[in-house]
């Protein structure tokens, strides 16, 4: 009986770790309100979802936000297909983008110059309280630039059209 008992725990017990494994998995991402999630995948495959759809491509190197906006610094990224598809890799390019999220309107604006983008955000907010570190441009890059050295991508491709690999790839 005492045997059967334990047998019937143990699988009750593996049962909820598997189920909270598989939530977890749809559930993943850090909240920004107003149904945006902030997706970190790793270092070079950050990005913000809304409804299972992806507004902000990836990556995301800082981002802040408040109650009705997020603005955010962003290396943007190829996504590329390797040895006939049985691989894949993402390359960060070198290129400072920015972007405005108006949560409530669900307005993006990205921007590729600084004062540009400074100029839009200080209509919304004293720049002195919006905290984002500009250093992480040069940090990510610099760490992901000593990892390609070391790798080729020769007979890599562009994943094809459609993929949402290709649609979060910098055109």
């Amino acid at each position: 009986m005492i045997k059967r008992l334990f047998k019937y725990f143990v699988f009750i017990f593996i049962l909820v770790i598997i189920i909270l494994l598989i939530w977890s998995q749809f559930n993943s991402g850090s909240s920004l309100g107003n149904g945006y999630r902030l997706i970190d995948v790793r270092l070079d495959n950050v990005y913000i979802l809304n409804n299972d759809k992806t507004i902000v491509v990836p990556t995301i190197v800082d981002h802040y936000e408040n109650s009705s906006f997020i603005a955010g610094l962003r290396l943007p990224v190829r996504f590329l297909t390797c040895e006939n598809g049985s691989s894949s890799e993402i390359r960060i390019l070198n290129i400072k983008k920015f972007f405005l999220l108006n949560k409530e309107s669900g307005r993006l604006t990205n921007f590729s110059d600084h004062k540009v983008f400074e100029e839009a955000l200080s209509k919304f907010i004293n720049l002195d309280s919006v905290s984002l570190d500009y250093s992480k441009f040069d940090v990510i890059w610099d760490k992901y630039s000593k990892l390609y050295a070391r790798s080729s991508v020769s007979d890599c491709e562009p994943y094809p059209l459609g993929t949402k690999e290709h649609e979060n790839s910098e055109k």
